[in-house]
């Protein structure tokens, strides 16, 4: 079964990076580069898996999206994986205060994206 996964990200190289390691995967990809465009798709295309950067421009960040996802009934059952820049404890507590379900810290290992995507469990560690 072909899942959806929507990269959420303002960097155009971190989504090709993304799309060319999710090639020949089971995922139908979409992509935006805001907050703004990522609900949108998230509305419209309804995917299984968001990989979602924090620091976006815009009037809503990463966080924000992600609590707005996991917040609503329709949409709380998407798994949201964080990108993030960022590490420490301050990151991975607000992670978790909105919900998300892993938390990988920019530059990610190839690795550890594809075993994050595997996993369905709730892991939200750098």
């Amino acid at each position: 079964m072909i899942k959806k996964l929507l990269i959420a990200d303002d960097d155009p190289e971190i989504r090709l990076l993304i799309k060319k390691t999710l090639d020949l995967s089971d995922y139908e990809i979409y992509e935006s580069k805001n907050g703004i465009e990522a609900l949108g798709t998230v509305f419209y295309k309804k995917p299984d898996v968001i990989l979602l950067d924090i620091m976006m421009p815009g009037p809503i960040d990463g966080l924000e999206v992600c609590r707005l996802i996991k917040s609503s009934q329709w949409s709380s059952h998407i798994r949201v994986v964080l990108l993030s820049a960022l590490s420490g404890v301050e990151n991975l507590k607000a992670a978790g205060l909105v919900d998300a379900d892993a938390y990988l810290v920019k530059p990610f290992q190839i690795m550890s994206l594809l075993e994050t995507l595997k996993t369905e469990s709730r892991c939200v560690n750098p």
